[in-house]
């Protein structure tokens, strides 16, 4: 599922374990404290951009890890660390959303390449849900 952030996510929680989520944001940096957005691009991610979890603590980074899919966020303006976020973040809505379309794909062929049971790039998924059905 590509979704852009928001509600529409909630949807992730009927997916089952081992599905891939890819959330779209605008700004990582100045939108609200609850809502983060690391890079699982990062070279900090390693090879997996999906295990371990790149946004384990945002609000559908969180409910994607608790039930087991496979979570990546994609923003232009990632967030860079927990502590260089405002607290009190000076917007509240995002009325546009330019996605880093370069990203999106590269998440989303990594992810069908993980589902059809090939090894991406090179690596081997490490994530306990293994083998698990798919839907995306």
């Amino acid at each position: 599922m590509v979704q852009p952030f928001g509600a529409g996510l909630a949807w992730s929680v009927l997916m089952p374990p081992g599905s891939y989520v890819i959330e779209l944001q605008e700004d990582g940096m100045q939108s609200t404290n609850f809502v983060s957005c690391f890079s699982p691009l990062s070279p900090q991610q390693g090879s997996n951009p999906w295990w371990p979890p790149s946004n384990p603590r945002s609000e559908w980074g969180a409910w994607a890890l608790m039930n087991g899919i496979h979570f990546a966020c994609v923003s232009r303006r990632p967030t860079e660390a927990r502590c260089l976020r405002k607290f009190f973040s000076p917007i509240w809505d995002t009325p546009t959303l330019e996605a880093d379309v370069p990203a999106v794909i590269r998440l989303v062929a990594d992810a069908a390449r993980r589902l059809r049971g090939g090894e991406a790039e090179g690596t081997r998924d490490a994530n306990p849900t293994e083998g698990a059905a798919v839907a995306v």
